[in-house]
């Protein structure tokens, strides 16, 4: 099946770092996903991403 992503979700997978990014196109590209589970995919995807940044940066 072939999925269009809205433009705002589109931009906001862009967003995402680009290994994160490639992962979350190709899970997309491969099955049936729903646009609000894409959504919270994002949501999911960045949050784990900031975590990771806040842990790996140096307090000042």
């Amino acid at each position: 099946m072939h999925m269009t992503l809205a433009p705002l979700l589109f931009a906001r997978v862009m967003a995402l770092p680009a290994a994160a990014r490639e992962d979350l196109l190709e899970f997309i590209g491969g099955a049936t996903v729903d646009e609000s589970k894409v959504s919270a995919l994002i949501d999911e995807i960045s949050t784990r991403v900031e975590k990771t940044r806040q842990s790996t940066t140096v307090p000042s």
